[in-house]
């Protein structure tokens, strides 16, 4: 493991040595308290919607921001701002550096190629830290070049950086092979959140006394700091860890509603932090008395990222690409298939929705195939947002919307950073910059040395995040998703196209055992569909209780009878190699000595995890979990159950359920809706197309006590605008 990790280093610094012994000459080449725990209740719309005639708020207009940094190379200095390091070194001596996904290297070699200095670093694990690989490196260091009779003067010493970083150092010297005189070898491992810098000074004896002067200004002007990249000013911008998007197009979005999407671009309603549909490009709005017809009247003041004026065009292009077939939306029918014509578009016997209309160049008449309660709260949701018919093109290397951030820089796997967007409709953004360092590791490390601005903690660091004094401090939430995880059993595939065969698999496990196990007794255990704090969510919701004798009866009573008449059972989840999760291992376990199974395992690699599930490329039996984008049932049993949803991974087709679904989509009284919704649910788990194991369980982030203006949700939803930052004098 940590030979792999030092692998490029080996191949540089057996160059370096081979410089040094033929003398030759390397050319330049050239990143509060704890809320109750209680999950909240979502309020579900009325049907038909109270007509809104909120006005827009006045726009103030915000500073554009400051122009980032150019990056360019200065004789003498080298400074990268995205993993924060500089260091100088005398401008007659030759530098070369390379750079690897995360890894970086650099040697700078004096005049005489006799001195060496080289500085190394790339990202560790949680469980490794600079005491742990300090022994490791420098014996490794000591054996790769050779050295004999090499003995340590100094070892393991505290060498602060001038900046305040405290590294480990050690020196020593030996002999090398067809090297006259001592060789000088001085390590400096240094940490800074996830990322080990370590910085090698290699040379004769003879050479490096010659040059102590300028072997001490060398450390002495060495620096390591938090990341700005593109000279970002910290004091104005937040920093978040996140990993590559898999895509900067709204119509193909398949997450949440809240970062960098959420960032980027706008629809025409948006969720507030109360979960409620309030105005966003629409002002306002007007519904038919039939709840079938929504007239939309949009802001006049709205200005694309490049200074295009939005208009109702704007809405019938974003809509109609985002149905069109060519873009291959996973999310399109779900999310906009309540209009009419949707359906059309979708199967190709259209090209334009035909339930959409411009009355004028700010209003659009909407009409759905029959009155939706939850229609609005659809609409917040990314598939929806406006997206430049004239930009769509280069969506994903320049994305042109209407949101309160644009898209200044894109390194891709290293950093994206969003300026705020000066002419943004809704308010002033205060914030500046808005910062996602790509992959960094261990975001808990990154957080404490104040690389980052907030990250997710466990439960047991609660009492650390509140102690002002722990570098883990800042403003703690806490709270619970509206989410369930849950294992699909495909229906149309044997042996799950047989009930009973259902029946045994859910009766098989044991969900008190799987809560002590995967979540330490701390979770809820999922009985029914709908998570806590859902409307429609019912406690007493029945299902299958743990019986393995009475699981074994209903495989033995099933078409198969035996267990050995089985067909092969694949298991499909996220992940790759041996990256099982615990949750599925445990479940798995269960199956197989319960009922006398063997279930093989199908890794998918998460950036196309749902792209292969939605195609049906998938076994068996799926793990799997759904979390809400808009607080109402209709999210999960219609998305994920009703015929032909893409999302039912599960390919259950029941007619019955189907036209309770349908039936519950269009009901006028909120009461009979919801009950309707009960009566879905109980059918579900009933048929058993899934086996329902666990609700969200308590959560806990926390950000800095500078960030302003976050307010936690169970969904989340977009709310960068209104954060601002407010240091202590």
């Amino acid at each position: 493991m940590i030979m792999n990790k030092f692998r490029g280093f080996t191949w540089l610094l057996a160059f370096v040595f081979v410089l040094l012994l033929l003398g030759a000459c390397t050319s330049k080449e050239t990143v509060v308290p704890t809320p109750t725990l209680s999950p909240p209740t979502a309020t579900p719309s009325p049907i038909p919607p109270t007509a809104t005639f909120t006005p827009a708020p006045t726009r103030t207009p915000a500073p554009t921001a400051r122009p980032l940094a150019k990056s360019e190379e200065e004789v003498g200095r080298y400074q990268n701002d995205l993993i924060g390091i500089s260091l100088e070194y005398p401008p007659t001596w030759e530098i070369l550096y390379e750079e690897d996904q995360g890894t970086y290297q650099i040697s700078i070699t004096n005049p005489d190629a006799e001195i060496v200095l080289y500085v190394f670093s790339t990202t560790v694990t949680e469980d490794e830290d600079i005491d742990y690989l300090f022994d490791i490196f420098t014996t490794y260091l000591v054996e790769t070049i050779g050295i004999e009779s090499f003995e340590w003067e100094i070892y393991g010493e505290i060498f602060t950086i001038p900046d305040g970083v405290d590294a480990l150092q050690a020196i020593g010297s030996g002999s090398a092979p067809e090297l006259e005189g001592n060789f000088y070898l001085e390590v400096i491992g240094a940490q800074r959140g996830n990322r080990i810098f370590w910085i090698n000074m290699i040379g004769t004896g003879e050479a490096m006394d010659e040059n102590h002067q300028i072997i001490e200004a060398f450390r002495q002007n060495l620096t390591i700091y938090s990341p700005r990249p593109y000279g970002v000013d910290r004091d104005n911008a937040i920093f978040f860890s996140a990993s590559e998007p898999e895509t900067l197009d709204p119509a193909k979005w398949e997450g949440s509603a809240d970062s960098i999407i959420g960032d980027l671009y706008s629809g025409l309603v948006q969720l507030d932090t109360d979960l409620q549909p309030i105005p966003d490009l629409a002002e306002r709005w007007e519904v038919s008395s039939d709840g079938k017809v929504y007239t939309f009247h949009l802001r006049k003041d709205v200005l694309f990222h490049n200074g295009k004026p939005f208009t109702a065009q704007d809405v019938i292009f974003s809509w109609n690409r985002a149905v069109n077939p060519d873009t291959e939306s996973n999310t399109a029918a779900t999310y906009l298939g309540d209009i009419e014509g949707v359906s059309e578009v979708i199967d190709g016997e259209a090209t334009e929705i035909s339930g959409l209309r411009i009355l004028d160049e700010y209003t659009v008449e909407v009409t759905l195939d029959a009155p939706k309660a939850y229609f609005l709260s659809k609409l917040s949701y990314p598939t929806s947002w406006i997206v430049d018919s004239y930009t769509v093109n280069e969506i994903e290397e320049h994305p042109n919307g209407t949101g309160p951030f644009k898209l200044v820089k894109h390194d891709e796997n290293e950093v994206i950073i969003l300026a705020r967007n000066a002419n943004y409709h809704r308010n002033f953004v205060q914030l500046e910059y808005i910062v996602y360092l790509l992959y960094p590791g261990y975001s808990i490390r990154l957080y404490e040395a104040g690389d980052i601005d907030s990250t997710g903690i466990d439960e047991d660091l609660q009492e650390r995040a509140n102690d002002p004094d722990d570098p883990l401090y800042g403003t703690l939430y806490s709270g619970t998703g509206l989410c369930t995880h849950y294992f699909a059993f495909d229906t149309s595939k044997p042996p799950f196209d047989d009930f009973l065969v259902r029946k045994a698999f859910a009766l098989a496990i044991d969900k008190e055992r799987y809560n002590d196990v995967v979540h330490e007794g701390k979770g809820v255990v999922a009985q029914g569909l709908y998570p806590p704090g859902l409307p429609g969510h019912n406690a007493d919701v029945t299902s299958l209780e743990y019986d393995p004798d009475e699981a074994m009866e209903a495989l033995n009573a099933s078409s198969y009878q035996d267990p050995v008449d089985l067909p092969d059972i694949v298991l499909t989840t996220s992940g790759a190699g041996t990256d099982l999760s615990a949750a599925d291992a445990l479940v798995i376990q269960m199956w197989e000595q319960a009922l006398d199974v063997e279930i093989d395992v199908e890794q998918i690699d998460y950036d196309s995890f749902t792209d292969r599930l939605y195609e049906g490329e998938h076994g068996q039996i799926v793990s799997f979990g759904w979390c809400a984008d808009y607080p109402d049932p209709e999210n999960f049993a219609d998305v994920l159950f009703h015929t032909g949803s893409k999302q039912n991974i599960s390919n259950y087709s029941n007619p019955e359920l189907d036209a309770l679904l349908e039936q519950a989509r269009s009901e006028m009284d909120l009461a009979k809706r919801m009950a309707l919704y009960g009566q879905i649910e109980q059918r579900i788990v009933d048929e058993i197309p899934a086996l329902f194991i666990s609700h969200s369980r308590a959560y806990y982030y926390v950000f800095k006590s500078y960030v302003q203006g976050y307010v936690h949700t169970p969904i989340g939803v977009a709310q960068s605008m209104n954060l601002w930052i407010e240091r202590e004098d």
